[in-house]
């Protein structure tokens, strides 16, 4: 699997999360991204693959993810990646309302990104 298409599958995860938690109130196209670094850690072979991700922080007009992708049991990517709540032209921060944000919490996992470090 090549690096764009890996960066695409954790994209997808993590737009299918957002749907899911969110519900209308916040959809991927209302996010930018403002950083993502990303860590291949071993070759990706075409084939099943699992696909972790989670919301490790929630601030004021900004998220911060991670994703991970592992396969033959084995972790062989991870992504982090900060995304910021844009206006309608895409060109300055909005703040996230307390209606986005209580959604957001319910698939809030801050202790995942410690156990991803260690």
């Amino acid at each position: 699997m090549t690096f764009p298409l890996a960066l695409q599958a954790c994209a997808d995860a993590w737009s299918s999360a957002l749907v899911g938690a969110c519900d209308g109130l916040l959809a991927p196209s209302d996010l930018g991204v403002v950083n993502v670094a990303s860590d291949f850690r071993r070759e990706l072979f075409t084939g099943d693959a699992v696909i972790n991700v989670a919301l490790t922080r929630i601030g004021t007009s900004s998220v911060s993810l991670r994703a991970e992708i592992v396969q033959f049991a084995q972790s062989a990517v991870r992504v982090s990646a900060v995304l910021v709540r844009v206006d309608a032209h895409r060109q300055h921060s909005v703040p996230l309302s307390d209606a986005q944000r209580a959604a957001l919490g319910t698939i809030l996992e801050p202790d995942s990104l410690a156990a991803w470090e260690a």
